[in-house]
């Protein structure tokens, strides 16, 4: 016994012994840096950007083949299908020097390929489709895009349900790539019936005239997508919808659903001002503002009615309201009609009525012509000024909109030009003789604006206006003019503070795009103005050149959407700057 335990004694001490030895075996080795030879197609900081293995990292033999793998996969899917890829390692002690060689060989081209099971379209057809072409490289990308291609050909035509299966892939000894594509078409499917999904009853009639899609028409995915744009354009939507299809006994019709979330259809918009006194009058600022009441599903969802009221200083206000039928003859036309009244300081009352008929060529293009009635009554600080008028005009607007979403849009344009003509008969006030008893105007506006995509949630808004009243007399009356200042186009300004027969404006804005409706922006807009005024019974030509700047924020919040902007003219001080606080309620 006293034997054995003295035999187990020195096998532990010999194990003991050995303990050392095994840890030094085990010492872990770091990768001190990572190399590449012979890569020509691709960067060195293209190829690390791929690893996962990167410098004063412990070494892992598995980490390293699956490094690569992924670097042979890189040269497979670009045409290099005879890339050969390895790695070596140098130890200097136990750091680790790691260089990948790479042998990338000719490119891979395209060779003979051919399609199979497509009635539908003929292979001359289809290839002309495709970018990949015989004699030019091949790519194993450019395969599936192509695939992709021809695919959503086949789903505008009423094929949802094609497949297309490569087959028979091969190289050849000069490195063409040949191939089949075998096409299943199945079926062309019928639309049996559309279904609104988490949609209000009295809106259903409205969204089904705006998509324009009916039962028992041949399904076309680019025709959905082009009335869901459509659609976002008309209706109060909280995002841009989505659509699946829903297949049923009979393979060749299928359910189109269509998930929809809805803003709720009226809104109430209200805009609060404040504008400090000028500096050279001893009063004080004034509060101003503006409420839009909108009630976009109007006596079931085919009519919009809306409310508008106005204040621009202590003595200037507007009041009017307007309503419009949507639709009309299942057809995409509106008719609308408007009335205002403006009640301009001390100078004139000018009231309008106005008609509009309106029609959606497609989800871009819309067109309205119009036929209108105003009269202007001067009031008594004005009479020997302003003639008594009245005028009839007609005119047509031309709209081009290509913007991703209406209320907060990262890209797209939207373009509008309007032309209207009138003829204006004047007649004398107890203090006043006109020149001409009638006369004649031709009054043209372009809009143009340009959202630009910079960076992730981020774009450039550059925007100009020009407008123009050519009329049979120099001396156009200011109720004619058109207006600069404010929150609309000339910000840093009051409200319609300028005017002229002939205006110029643009703004230059960055926004930073918060969530869906929110943002913040920084501006600068720029106003040119030009007319005629009389002085001593001489005309005189005056006009002017004016800058504005500021920030502007909209946030989204439980009570609606708030919006703040804050406006500093060219020469205003920062206690001068125009403050226009807003908010849109839904309800």
């Amino acid at each position: 016994m006293n034997k054995l335990k003295f035999y187990l004694l020195i096998l532990n001490l010999l194990c003991g012994l050995n303990i050392p030895s095994a840890q030094e075996a085990t010492i872990s080795k770091t990768i001190v840096r990572i190399d590449f030879k012979g890569n020509q197609a691709f960067s060195k900081k293209e190829l690390n950007k791929l690893l996962q293995i990167k410098p004063d990292t412990k070494l892992d033999s598995e980490a390293i083949t699956r490094a690569t793998e992924k670097i042979k996969s890189l040269y497979i899917s670009q045409g290099y299908f005879l890339v050969e890829v390895s790695n070596q390692t140098s130890e200097p002690g136990s750091k680790i020097n790691l260089l990948f060689l790479i042998r990338e060989n000719s490119k891979a081209k395209v060779g003979e390929f051919r399609f199979q099971g497509n009635k539908v379209f003929s292979e001359d057809y289809l290839k002309q489709k495709m970018r990949l072409e015989a004699k030019e490289f091949f790519t194993q990308i450019l395969l599936e895009q192509d695939i992709e291609q021809i695919l959503k050909l086949y789903d505008q035509n009423g094929y949802p349900y094609c497949q297309i299966l490569p087959s028979e892939l091969s190289l050849d000894e000069a490195g063409k790539v040949s191939f089949n594509l075998k096409i299943i078409e199945g079926p062309q499917v019928k639309i049996q019936k559309v279904i609104f999904e988490d949609v209000k009853e009295s809106s259903t009639p409205i969204l089904e005239k705006t998509l324009g899609i009916r039962s028992g028409e041949t399904f076309s995915s680019l025709r959905v997508e082009k009335s869901l744009k459509r659609l976002t354009k008309i209706a109060s939507l909280k995002e841009t919808p989505s659509y699946k299809l829903e297949s049923t006994p009979d393979v060749q019709l299928a359910n189109l659903r269509l998930k929809i979330k809805e803003e709720k259809n009226n809104s109430l918009e209200g805009i609060l001002g404040y504008t400090p006194a000028p500096g050279n009058r001893k009063s004080s600022g004034a509060w101003v503002g503006k409420i839009n009441f909108i009630f976009s599903n109007f006596l079931g969802g085919l009519r919009e009615a809306q409310i508008k009221w106005e204040r621009k200083d202590l003595f200037s206000s507007n009041l009017g309201f307007s309503y419009q039928q949507r639709y009309l003859f299942n057809l995409p036309l509106s008719a609308k009609i408007s009335f205002w009244q403006k009640d301009q300081d001390t100078s004139y009352i000018q009231t309008n009525i106005k008609t509009e008929w309106g029609y959606s060529w497609n989800e871009h293009f819309n067109s309205a012509l119009e036929l209108g009635w105003e009269r202007v009554i001067p009031e008594k600080e004005s009479q020997t000024i302003f003639p008594i008028s009245q005028k009839i005009s007609w005119g047509a607007n031309l709209n081009l909109d290509y913007l991703d979403f209406n209320y907060n849009p990262r890209k797209g344009i939207y373009y509008q030009v309007q032309l209207s003509y009138s003829n204006q008969k004047n007649q004398a006030t107890s203090n006043y003789t006109p020149s001409k008893n009638q006369n004649h105007n031709l009054t043209s506006l372009i809009k143009l604006q340009n959202f630009i995509p910079t960076f992730e949630q981020q774009c450039l808004v550059v925007a100009a206006n020009w407008g123009k009243i050519k009329s049979d007399e120099k001396l156009v009356p200011l109720f004619n003019q058109f207006k600069l200042g404010g929150i609309s186009n000339l910000r840093g300004f009051r409200e319609d503070q300028f005017s002229g027969s002939e205006v110029f404006w643009s703004n230059l804005e960055y926004r930073f795009l918060l969530s869906h409706l929110s943002r913040f922006s920084i501006f600068t807009d720029y106003g040119y103005f030009n007319r005629y005024m009389q002085e001593n019974n001489n005309l005189r030509k005056i006009s002017g050149n004016k800058f504005g700047y500021g920030l502007g924020l909209r946030v989204e919040s439980r009570i609606g959407l708030w919006g703040i902007d804050f406006g500093w003219g060219e020469a205003d001080k920062l206690s001068q700057g125009k403050v226009h606080i807003g908010v849109v309620n839904r309800f």
